[in-house]
C-alpha cells in the first residue's frame, strides 16, 4: 500500500512539474500591448530598415511560406531601400547556385530572356512573377550605373549538378581540349547516376577541375567546384539526415560570395525563417546559426509572420493553392484580432520586460515548399533567441505563376 501512495505521489509530482515546464515554457497567449508600443508600420518607404540595415553585413529576411507573394515582395522593397540608404548590393536566394547563374549574369549583363531563364530553373517555385520583379529591378538598377555600383543576384544552394556543369563547360577559362574531357566525364557521371560507380565519377570530375592551372582566378569556377564537393558529401546520406550539413554548406556559401567573389559588400539574404534562424532549431545547427557564429552582430535575421491567406506547394498535382486559415494559438491570430496592419518590430531594442514576453516558445505557421497538408504546418520558436527583428503580414496569396 504505501508503495502504491508513492508511485501516486511521483506521478502527481511529474504531472505538475510537466504543468509548469509548459507555462513557462510554451504560452497560448502573451500581453501584445506591451509589445504594441515597439511597433514600426510598414510604410511605402520602408525607412524602418534603416538603423538596422546601416549596422548588418547581412540582412536575412525569412518567409513562413515557400509559395506565397508576400514574403518576395516585401524582400524586394527592402533591398531597393537598403541599396539607397545602406549601400547593399548583393541579394542572395535560397536557390540552385548552378540553376541560378543564369539569371545572375542576365542581372549584371542582360544577357538572355528572363521568361525563359526562370523557367530554365525547373521549378515553378521560382518561376513566379514575384521573383521576376526582383530580378528586372537589378537588372534596371545596373543599367543605370557604373559597373562598380552593380548590383549582383546568386542562388546560394547546393541542389545539383546540371547548372553548375553548364557554367564550367560554357564561361569558365577552361582550355578546348581540357573542355571536351570535362564534357566525356560528365555523360559517364549521369549515366552512372543509379550505380555505385556515381560519387566515384564526381570525386574524378572534382580532382580534374581542382587541378587545372586556369580555374584558380576564375572564383565563379572554385565556387561550382566547392558545390560539387558539398554535393559529393552529402550523396551518402538519406535528404532527413542532411538538414544540418546542407544549413553549414549554405552559410558557407554565403560566406565564399561575401568574402571572395564581392568583398566589402553587404547582402540580404531570402530564405525560410528556419534556415535564417540566429540560433539552433529543435537542436539543429541553421544556416543563421553559423553565419551569427562568423559575422557576430553582423548578422541581422528577420523573422517574417502572417496570420492567414493561401499559398502554393510542389507536391500539389497541379501547383494550385492551398488556403491558410488562422492557426489556433499563434502570435499572428492575436495580431490578427487587433486589426493590425503590417509592422516591423526591432527585437535586439526591446526592453527586458518586453524581451521577456518573447523569451518562451510561441507557435507559428511554417510551409514549406512540399508540405502534404499546408494548413495544419505550424513549429514553434523562440523569437528573442533566434530572431532579431520580427514582421507581421495580415494576410498573404499564392505567388504568381508565369504562364508560357
Amino acid at each position: 500500500m504505501k508503495k502504491r501512495v508513492t508511485q501516486f505521489a511521483f506521478v502527481i509530482m511529474m504531472l505538475l512539474m510537466a504543468f509548469w515546464l509548459y507555462k513557462r515554457f510554451y504560452h497560448d497567449t502573451i500581453d501584445t500591448g506591451q509589445l504594441s508600443k515597439y511597433i514600426k508600420p510598414l510604410d511605402t518607404t520602408f525607412s524602418a530598415f534603416d538603423v538596422v540595415g546601416q549596422n548588418a553585413k547581412i540582412m536575412a529576411i525569412g518567409e513562413s511560406a515557400d509559395g506565397s507573394a508576400e514574403f518576395n515582395r516585401l524582400r524586394l522593397n527592402v533591398f531597393k531601400r537598403l541599396v539607397t540608404t545602406c549601400g547593399y548590393r548583393l541579394f542572395l536566394i535560397e536557390g540552385d547556385f548552378g540553376k541560378f547563374l543564369p539569371l545572375s549574369r542576365y542581372v549584371e549583363t542582360g544577357e538572355g530572356n528572363v521568361d525563359e531563364l526562370l523557367d530554365a530553373t525547373g521549378a515553378w517555385i521560382w518561376n513566379t512573377r514575384e521573383l521576376k520583379d526582383i530580378i528586372l529591378c537589378t537588372r534596371n538598377y545596373n543599367t543605370a550605373h557604373k559597373r562598380q555600383e552593380y548590383l549582383h543576384f546568386y542562388g546560394i544552394d547546393l541542389q545539383g549538378a546540371n547548372g553548375v556543369f553548364e557554367y564550367l563547360t560554357t564561361y569558365a577559362k577552361i582550355p578546348f581540349t581540357d573542355t571536351a574531357f570535362l564534357h566525356q566525364q560528365i555523360r559517364l557521371f549521369r549515366r552512372s547516376r543509379k550505380s555505385d560507380a556515381y560519387p566515384a565519377q564526381l570525386q574524378k570530375i572534382i580532382t580534374y577541375l581542382k587541378a587545372m592551372p586556369s580555374l584558380t582566378t576564375d572564383s565563379v569556377a572554385r565556387l561550382c567546384i566547392n558545390i560539387l564537393q558539398e554535393r559529393l558529401k552529402v550523396m551518402p546520406y538519406d535528404k532527413s539526415e542532411t538538414v544540418e550539413m546542407r544549413d553549414g554548406f549554405l552559410a558557407q556559401n554565403i560566406s565564399f560570395i561575401l568574402d571572395t567573389l564581392h568583398k566589402n559588400r553587404k547582402a540580404l539574404l531570402a530564405a525560410h525563417n528556419y534556415h535564417v534562424s540566429a540560433n539552433p532549431v529543435t537542436g539543429k545547427q541553421t544556416c543563421g546559426t553559423y553565419l551569427r557564429k562568423k559575422y557576430g552582430q553582423g548578422y541581422y535575421a528577420v523573422f517574417v509572420d502572417f496570420a492567414k491567406g493561401s499559398t502554393r506547394v510542389m507536391n500539389n498535382p497541379n501547383s494550385g493553392k492551398y488556403e491558410l486559415p488562422l492557426a489556433d494559438k499563434t502570435l499572428s491570430a492575436q495580431w490578427y484580432a487587433l486589426h493590425k496592419p503590417k509592422f516591423f518590430i526591432n527585437l535586439r531594442n526591446l526592453p527586458p520586460k518586453a524581451n521577456d514576453l518573447l523569451n518562451q516558445q510561441l507557435r507559428f505557421h511554417a510551409i514549406g515548399s512540399t508540405h502534404r497538408d499546408p494548413q495544419n504546418a505550424v513549429m514553434d520558436y523562440n523569437l528573442a533567441r533566434q530572431f532579431d527583428g520580427y514582421v507581421y503580414l495580415p494576410e498573404i496569396t499564392e505567388s504568381t505563376k508565369i504562364k508560357r
